[in-house]
């Protein structure tokens, strides 16, 4: 227990200590890597469980191998649960995120000598670099939260991890008779997330699925009612991210190449809207403002 005096000294020594840690961002967590994105909700805070949601082919994971490499880029111990991709494609995501090179080379090399040449120097640049990245990758089929809890205690003691990111959600499991309804289970995992954030002190990020009910509308924004499987979702996470990308469902969008993240909770914080750039060619995520110049150096 805390007195009201102790609880106050305790957040002024934390909001300090993350300050500190932020390298003069002026927000009190990680970096997102988009300047907007992160005047809003301070970045990915110690204790909070945040939720990024979105239709099939919106760019979760894109979205969320960008926030890796953006902490990764400042030295940020990961943990990543893949439950849905394995780590040879992983490692490739985050390779071409970092490299900023196309994605597509981790897959087929051009055949043509000065293309594959550049291509061959992408990649192993690449490889040495997330060598030495401080990045630990659970990619089992089929985890349950129990196993999430104890793999993240482990990296914590071992290596000290900053973040962890689950992908996703609606892909983990729970030890519970077989008969207990979905979104009962959804339920458990999330508050499962949101007990481990708090226990380590880091930030967690976790994909979630939405429901097709979007695709039933004119406008296909996700709401918070559209989060898959269970309202524990609502009521759990500290700050929830939707994706939307208009020309998914619109060939001629005057928004090509444009993600809409929409952060419809905030529990500390301003809600809103903040546009970033969606690059096809890296599958990532990048801030606007700086993507002219820095996206295409391959």
């Amino acid at each position: 227990c805390f007195t009201a005096a102790e609880a106050a000294k305790l957040t002024m020594k934390r909001i300090v200590e993350s300050l500190e840690a932020s390298s003069g961002t002026g927000i009190t967590g990680i970096s997102t890597g988009i300047g907007i994105l992160d005047n809003i909700t301070g970045g990915l805070n110690n204790g909070d469980l945040v939720i990024v949601a979105g239709r099939a082919s919106m760019g979760k994971t894109s979205f969320d191998i960008g926030l890796q490499v953006t902490g990764l880029r400042n030295n940020v111990a990961t943990g990543f649960i893949s439950a849905e991709m394995p780590v040879n494609k992983v490692a490739a995501r985050v390779m071409s995120a970092w490299g900023r090179f196309n994605l597509t080379w981790t897959r087929s090399i051009p055949k043509d000598a000065e293309t594959q040449a550049r291509a061959m120097h992408a990649l192993l640049e690449s490889q040495k670099w997330l060598g030495q990245a401080p990045l630990h990758i659970n990619d089992k089929p089929g985890i349950t939260i129990a196993e999430v809890a104890r793999q993240a205690r482990q990296w914590k003691r071992l290596y000290d991890i900053k973040v962890l990111h689950v992908d996703y959600i609606q892909f983990l499991d729970i030890s519970a008779d077989a008969r207990t309804p979905r979104h009962e289970k959804v339920g458990m995992i999330v508050k499962g997330l949101k007990n481990l954030a708090k226990e380590l002190n880091i930030p967690v990020v976790a994909l979630s699925q939405v429901s097709r009910a979007v695709e039933d509308r004119n406008n296909k924004r996700p709401m918070m009612s559209d989060l898959s499987d269970s309202s524990e979702i609502e009521k759990t996470a500290d700050v929830v991210i939707t994706l939307y990308r208009d020309e998914v469902y619109n060939q001629d969008s005057a928004d090509k190449g444009i993600i809409e993240l929409g952060v419809i909770k905030n529990r500390d914080g301003a809600t809103g809207v903040v546009r970033a750039a969606w690059v096809a060619e890296h599958a990532t995520v990048a801030d606007i403002d700086t993507m002219h110049g820095e996206y295409h150096g391959y």
